[in-house]
């Protein structure tokens, strides 16, 4: 725990849920006392989001008494009165006993009438929010002077928490099929000038019989043709590629050639500055379900801290898939990570899409400093941009 926090944290702490449970819950683990009391005050549509932070909270707090209560999500005189009606029975306490809101989630007429029944029975409590474009608490000690102190890593989560609080499963692909010298050959060849194009023709040629590449046929694929040799102890053979990947034959290694070598490269990236950047968490090929709702994948993610960033892999020199793929991963990776989630797409695009993509997706989802693009340019030193993009991803929002 961060100190810091220590002198806003409240014996009763009320949270507004909303959609996502990750700010509710970060908010808890940081302002809620020991053997305190967290009441969730949720709309219906948020009854089952505000039941699973709950049953986190205590596994996680066992010390905190979780209070649930519903509320109407609009109607702003009915949020006061059930607010006031919730929060009398600790008005004989105060202010021997701390009362803080953290306003997060929820409607605004939840916030903005939450605040004025709390405020006016409460008038020293504690009033909070977390700043998703700086990754701080913002506090109103009753009054007194705002502070902004930073959470970092005061919380560290792991993939699997933040999928738990969504009510998701996860089946993670760490030790996936493939090999980092020949992601690394594949890679080479695709930024050869008409090296995509002759790859693509290889495994076009496979419709009439799974072989492995003929450099008379197609030359530009030397870098494969020797790391098939280097796995193989020298001499190529189909058996030998394909069990350095991880499978018994060679035409059980066609996802991996169409494009999970570019994945498996970008994960290799990411461990590369795991020193450096010290990830609480990464995973690779991740495949996200829930019993009743449609499930997703990741291509490559890293929790630094509380903070999600996802990346999608597209093997494209072309705007349109590349769009494609980064909006993808930006609704998806958006509903696990919140307003907090950083969005990135690797491909090999030019400069000049990869600046067009980044302002385009920014544009339309309103997410200025949220989104990056690595291009053919950053491919061959993609771990540094990785690193620098770790780094100053919430500099540029800041």
């Amino acid at each position: 725990m961060n100190n810091d926090f220590r002198p806003y944290q409240t014996d009763v702490l009320f949270l507004l849920v909303g959609a996502n449970p990750l700010p509710n819950y970060i908010a808890a683990r940081l302002l809620a006392r020991e053997q305190g009391t967290i009441i969730l005050l949720h709309s219906v549509a948020t009854s089952r989001v505000a039941e699973r932070l709950a049953r986190r909270l205590r596994s996680d707090r066992p010390g905190l008494t979780i209070q649930l209560y519903g509320v109407s999500e609009a109607d702003g005189p009915a949020i006061a009165r059930k607010v006031g009606e919730v929060a009398h029975p600790f008005e004989s306490s105060y202010p021997r006993l701390s009362v803080g809101l953290n306003f997060t989630g929820g409607t605004k007429p939840m916030s903005a009438y939450g605040y004025r029944a709390l405020s006016q029975s409460f008038p020293a409590g504690m009033f909070s929010y977390l700043d998703a474009r700086t990754l701080s608490m913002v506090i109103d000690p009753g009054g007194g002077t705002v502070q902004q102190i930073p959470v970092g890593r005061s919380i560290r989560l792991k993939l699997d928490d933040i999928v738990d609080l969504h009510g998701y499963q996860i089946s993670r692909l760490e030790n996936r099929r493939g090999n980092s010298l020949l992601n690394h050959a594949i890679t080479e060849v695709h930024l050869a000038l008409g090296g995509m194009g002759q790859w693509r023709k290889w495994l076009e040629s496979w419709a009439n019989g799974v072989k492995l590449p003929d450099l008379g046929e197609f030359p530009l694929l030397r870098p494969a043709v020797d790391a098939f040799d280097a796995v193989c102890g020298g001499s190529a053979n189909e058996s030998g590629v394909a069990q350095a990947i991880g499978f018994h034959r060679l035409n059980q290694c066609g996802k991996y050639f169409v494009g999970e070598w570019l994945e498996n490269y970008v994960f290799d990236a990411v461990r590369a500055v795991a020193g450096q950047a010290q990830p609480d968490d990464s995973a690779a090929g991740i495949v996200i379900k829930a019993p009743s709702r449609p499930g997703f994948e990741l291509d490559v993610a890293a929790i630094i801290g509380y903070q999600l960033f996802a990346i999608s892999c597209v093997v494209t020199e072309k705007k349109e898939p590349a769009k494609d793929h980064l909006l993808e991963a930006v609704t998806r990776a958006g509903q696990l990570g919140g307003d907090e989630a950083r969005f990135a797409a690797v491909t090999f695009c030019d400069d000049q899409k990869v600046k067009e993509l980044e302002l385009e997706v920014s544009e339309t989802w309103d997410a200025a400093g949220k989104i990056r693009v690595f291009g053919r340019s950053h491919i061959r030193d993609l771990s540094s941009h990785l690193l620098k993009w770790f780094r100053e991803a919430n500099q540029e929002v800041s």
